[in-house]
């Protein structure tokens, strides 16, 4: 079964992050970008390896990495924060329940 495109978070080389950005993007659409040295790209299997061999990347994540391995700033870290928060459940209050559950407040009726 081949698995399908997942998001990953790359980090770059800061001094060669223009450079490195381009063959990034030739492999793969980039669907975030905090310069210079932080991305988040579509990839599957076969291209993340291949973008990972791209001279002036340091690495490709599906996970969080490790805040420590790269000293990153604090407005990278809130990047990488915000790209985990999106994958984590979701709590809601009354998430699931119906309309007239007690204790909530029903939906306007249209028009009214």
């Amino acid at each position: 079964m081949v698995e399908p495109p997942r998001e990953h978070l790359v980090v770059l080389v800061p001094e060669r992050a223009d450079a490195t950005l381009a063959d990034v993007e030739a492999m793969a659409p980039v669907t975030q970008l905090l310069r210079p040295r932080l991305l988040l790209v579509l990839a599957d299997p076969d291209v993340r390896e291949g973008i990972r061999r791209i001279p002036g990347v340091l690495g490709v994540y599906d996970t969080a990495p490790d805040d420590e391995s790269f000293g990153l700033s604090p407005e990278e870290q809130l990047f990488v924060d915000a790209w985990v928060a999106r994958h984590a459940p979701k709590t809601r209050p009354g998430e699931g329940s119906n309309w007239d559950t007690p204790g909530f407040e029903p939906p306007d009726i249209p028009g009214r």
